[in-house]
């Protein structure tokens, strides 16, 4: 994977409140378009014990329930990735006490009719090579948690770094349907 890429430029949505149905407190958004004009919108969204789960997905998949899942086939996965974690440095200086938290969709594409697994798959493969390449451990404990296709950042902050990791695996548990029991 190239580190050496430019993220492409990103913008400031808006702050969006949580509906209902909504266990966030609030979700900060932002915005980019890739060089073949594909718009991009990045959700990042604070629960209660300070962390924050970063996702993304293509504009045009906005109304589909698996957006977050569907591949793009743009081949730049390497930079929208870079561009994400763009994001995450701005999130850092905005919340310096914040934790971090990313979840890997299992991948849906349509062009080949393939569905992926929910544990340990590509998205969470990647996602936990480029987290452990590009931030540092100075301030962030690093957790891989193959069975949830969960990276977790912990912020060095907290006096109870493992008992912070346990609430972060926990909040998934909660808001996500995995394939086995854990």
């Amino acid at each position: 994977m190239k580190f050496d890429s430019e993220p492409y430029k990103v913008q400031f949505v808006q702050k969006s409140s949580p509906t209902r149905s909504d266990d966030f407190l609030f979700a900060e958004i932002y915005k980019f378009f890739t060089d073949k004009k594909l718009k991009y919108i990045v959700r990042a969204e604070l629960y209660e014990n300070n962390t924050f789960t970063v996702k993304y997905y293509a504009a045009i998949h906005k109304y589909l329930d698996d957006k977050y899942s569907v591949l793009t086939h743009q081949q730049d996965a390497h930079r929208i990735f870079i561009t994400c974690f763009a994001i995450f440095n701005i999130l850092i200086e905005k919340y310096p006490d914040a934790s971090f938290a990313v979840n890997g969709s299992c991948s849906v594409d349509a062009q080949h009719n393939k569905i992926e697994g929910e544990n340990s798959n590509q998205r969470f493969r990647i996602y936990s090579y480029v987290i452990d390449r590009l931030i540092g451990r100075d301030n962030f404990e690093h957790y891989s948690l193959p069975e949830l296709s969960s990276y977790v950042l912990v912020n060095r902050v907290n006096k109870d770094i493992e008992a912070q990791r346990d609430t972060i695996k926990e909040m998934f548990l909660n808001l996500f349907d995995f394939d086995t029991d854990l």
